[in-house]
């Protein structure tokens, strides 16, 4: 049976599919590679309590509270492992499979040309989402905040331009809308904070904006879900999305109270509930 070669649509995806992947695998593999260092360096892990070593206590001594001292201090860096890389590690990687999670969807809408009844408002936000992260991220010199929402920003990109090309015109109208929304409130904070006239800490300023456009984010599919509840069909609803969603924002729970960050630790508990 001859087969016919891809279309350059479908290559283009498939390009497009290698790069996404290839910034994932990039970004995990360099952080777990750097974890130790980076939960070292990390000024906000000093808010959990490290435990040290009696100075009398001798290598193999099993006296008075030196072995105590010593189980007590393997539990603490097995706490320390555990809240401060093992937790953002697995929420840099479910993170991204949150994004990946629509590109089953993405893929069937370049191949009809129609949108269908996917719901193309969350990708702009998942967009400024993944900005506002990073530049979070870079304030607190946190990156393993800032490395997960690299690859967000071209999977979005993707996701965003694809369902323009497939929407109709009332549709384009109000992605462009939801699009120029984000970039000036996010321009305006930036110039803002440039400027000097951001009347809180720059900490503070991208917290608050990080933590707006991430409630936005899993807020924007409560339209599906409005329609799923009217219709009683829950064919629009991903449930790969919603389930990776909800581990995704547990594991940023875990962290953000690990290192006393309420502006990770906050958000990712409302979106755990709303997942």
């Amino acid at each position: 049976i001859p087969i016919s070669p891809p279309s350059s649509a479908t290559q283009k995806s498939m390009s497009a599919i290698r790069l996404c992947l290839s910034l994932l695998f990039f970004s995990q593999a360099s952080f777990a590679f750097q974890a130790p260092q980076l939960s070292r360096i990390d000024n906000n892990v000093s808010g959990m309590n490290k435990l040290k070593l009696s100075k009398g206590c001798r290598p193999g001594s099993y006296r008075g509270g030196c072995n105590k001292g010593a189980v007590n201090l393997r539990s603490a860096i097995s706490a320390e492992f555990a809240m401060g890389t093992l937790a953002p590690l697995c929420g840099n990687i479910l993170g991204n499979i949150m994004f990946l999670a629509p590109l089953p969807s993405i893929l069937a809408v370049r191949r009809s040309g129609k949108l269908g009844e996917v719901n193309p408002l969350p990708f702009p936000s998942l967009i400024g989402n993944c900005v506002a992260w990073i530049a979070y991220g870079l304030v607190v010199k946190n990156m393993w905040i800032t490395a997960p929402n690299i690859p967000g920003i071209v999977i979005g990109l993707f996701y965003t331009i694809s369902c323009f090309s497939a929407a109709p015109q009332e549709t384009r109208a109000t992605i462009l809308r939801t699009a120029g929304l984000y970039a000036a409130v996010i321009a305006g904070a930036v110039g803002a904070n440039t400027a000097g006239l951001a009347p809180v800490p720059a900490k503070t300023l991208y917290g608050l904006l990080a933590n707006l456009l991430l409630l936005v984010f899993y807020a924007s599919p409560l339209a599906t879900l409005a329609k799923v509840v009217r219709t009683r069909d829950a064919a629009s609803l991903d449930p790969l999305l919603a389930g990776s969603g909800a581990c995704n924002c547990l594991f940023w729970l875990a962290y953000g109270w690990a290192i006393r960050d309420p502006y990770v630790a906050v958000p990712n508990g409302i979106g755990a509930v709303l997942n």
